[in-house]
């Protein structure tokens, strides 16, 4: 399974120097790193743990963005 949050990762990462005088894009753009980030580990427990496994729990939150959700995983 390909993680595209790496790939969005990597791309706030490259454009973060566009924004240095801007602290409020500056400040949104590290909550959408966050998000990826969050979203991306997320994506590699899956991977591991496996998605047909009866005991995870996938959710989706809106703990860090009000546009972009982060997903929760939780074995019951």
């Amino acid at each position: 399974m390909y993680n595209y949050f790496k790939d969005a990762q990597n791309i706030a990462k490259e454009v973060r120097s566009g924004f240095s005088n801007d602290p409020d894009r500056l400040a949104e753009l590290r909550v959408l790193e966050q998000v990826a980030e969050h979203n991306s580990i997320a994506v590699n427990v899956i991977c591991q743990v496996g998605a047909l496994d009866p005991s995870l729990k996938v959710s989706f939150e809106f703990i860090h963005h009000p546009c972009f959700a982060t997903v929760v995983v939780k074995r019951s």
